[in-house]
């Protein structure tokens, strides 16, 4: 598609050209909307025009809008980043850009510079793009995006019989089943007759002339004796409505959580098993579909009821811990007002003894958890730096710990750092990085708190200062 489309150029300045395939032509209509959240996520800088790309996390346009001052020539963003620190050039930054752009710079996390620069969608998490995002997009902004808003909602408008479906606790199938019953999206009987495909035909179950689809779910005498094993016949004839959608709607609005998800999973297999009797002449038996649906939802139930975090930790190899090796801890804490952050490294021997300690402070305004991945970060070049072998790593941040081990995505921001964390990780192979409670990594954090208030930029512990000397003991007693 490029060589044919775009080949001395790129997506962004291609034109849709004079005979554009059908797949094409979809592709690029859908450029505008992309364009609303693409920017580039910077790693290197060398590839971000500072004035031409959209690079700042700011939208709408990502933009830079600081007036661009006569006496400098610096384009590339790769010339405000100090490489050699994996930081950004503070004195440069504050005499070329504004102070809200400034601020904005200095919140974007720098790697060790080996990487290209990427493109990445804003308004996700991990900067892929999706059309989920798009819709909460238009749903939520329609300030920054009046185009979008327009035409996500101008043909809608709230109803919370939605709300209702995606609220029922059953299968996403079975919710897209009822999505579409209640959209009147199923081939029922009156759906074939307002296409003039057919006018009329039997009941699958009964063979009675001329039934609808409420006779098919509701009033045949085997959908009744399906909903009067269930439990669930009195109920629902209570909400009886001339339209199928209506019925739906209405029993789904006025029913218990537990008895919305039955419902929901009952019709799905009425609609199901009535084609098999149709085209396989196979007829199930009203008590194995109760059967059936009280199965899948006690399944559903007990997959949905394990929580998410810590059990990826506590069932995976992460938790499995050695323990004759050294071990090295690390922490991250921040401080939005001073404009910076901490972090702590603490490395202990197998008998856990305190051998050295970090307290280093990072410029920039930072979520917590990007700087839990500096400190993770810091931990490895730590222990690459004073030559530690047969170590383990722990840390209190699930959601780092799961993406250094590959087990779950990193936000787009913490990309460049997560590659210098793959590649140290690489080159100094540790027996693992783990997780651990927040309240059995105190010295880690108290290094980290120590550096985000200290005047200079690190400092190495050769001893444990006092007040901490306790903390580690109970720290490696909990290990």
């Amino acid at each position: 598609m490029r060589a044919k489309y775009y080949p001395l150029g790129n997506f962004w300045n291609a034109n849709i050209g004079s005979r554009p395939s059908w797949s094409w032509r979809s592709i690029f209509e859908s450029r505008e909307v992309v364009l609303m959240g693409a920017r580039k996520l910077i790693r290197s800088g060398r590839r971000t025009n500072i004035w031409h790309d959209p690079w700042l996390p700011r939208p709408p346009d990502f933009m830079v809008h600081s007036h661009r001052p006569t006496s400098t020539d610096i384009t590339q963003v790769s010339e405000l980043i100090d490489s050699h620190n994996s930081c950004w050039k503070e004195e440069l930054v504050h005499s070329i850009f504004c102070s809200t752009e400034a601020s904005l710079i200095f919140s974007i996390p720098i790697g060790d510079c080996q990487f290209d620069d990427l493109w990445c969608w804003h308004f996700s998490r991990n900067g892929k793009f999706t059309v989920k995002s798009v819709y909460h997009l238009a749903a939520s902004s329609a300030t920054l995006f009046p185009h979008l808003q327009l035409a996500a909602t101008s043909n809608s408008s709230p109803n919370p019989i939605w709300k209702a479906i995606w609220k029922i606790c059953a299968p996403p199938r079975f919710k897209f089943f009822i999505w579409r019953c209640v959209s009147a999206a199923i081939p029922t009987i009156e759906f074939l007759a307002r296409h003039h495909i057919i006018s009329s035909e039997p009941c699958s179950f009964c063979s009675k002339a001329d039934c609808d689809s409420m006779h098919i779910f509701l009033h045949c005498h085997f959908s009744r004796s399906v909903w009067r094993l269930s439990g669930l016949i009195e109920h629902i004839s209570d909400f009886v409505q001339p339209s199928f959608s209506f019925w739906i709607r209405e029993v789904l609005l006025h029913s218990p959580p537990r008895l919305c998800s039955l419902f929901v999973v009952i019709c799905t297999l009425l609609w199901f098993y009535r084609n098999r009797k149709k085209f396989d002449n196979i007829t199930p038996e009203p008590f194995s579909i109760v059967a059936a649906a009280n199965s899948i939802l006690e399944d559903f139930d007990r997959v949905e009821g394990r929580p998410e975090i810590p059990s990826p930790l506590l069932d995976s190899p992460l938790f499995s811990r050695p323990t004759a090796c050294y071990r090295i801890f690390f922490d991250g804490a921040v401080s939005p007002q001073a404009s910076c952050a901490g972090l702590g490294v603490a490395l202990l021997n197998p008998s856990g003894n305190f051998i050295k300690g970090l307290s280093k402070k990072i410029s920039g305004i930072f979520t917590p958890e990007i700087v839990e991945f500096y400190a993770l970060r810091e931990a490895l070049i730590f222990a690459n730096r004073n030559r530690v072998s047969n170590f383990s790593i722990f840390g209190d941040a699930a959601t780092v710990i799961l993406a250094a081990n590959e087990e779950s995505s990193a936000p787009s921001a913490a990309l460049g750092i997560l590659d210098d964390i793959h590649h140290l990780k690489s080159s100094i192979s540790p027996l693992g990085i783990f997780w651990l409670r927040r309240d059995s990594n105190y010295v880690a954090h108290r290094l980290a708190f120590y550096a985000k208030n200290m005047l200079e930029n690190d400092h190495s512990w050769d001893y444990l200062p006092d007040p901490l000397c306790q903390s580690l003991l109970d720290d490696f007693q909990h290990t």
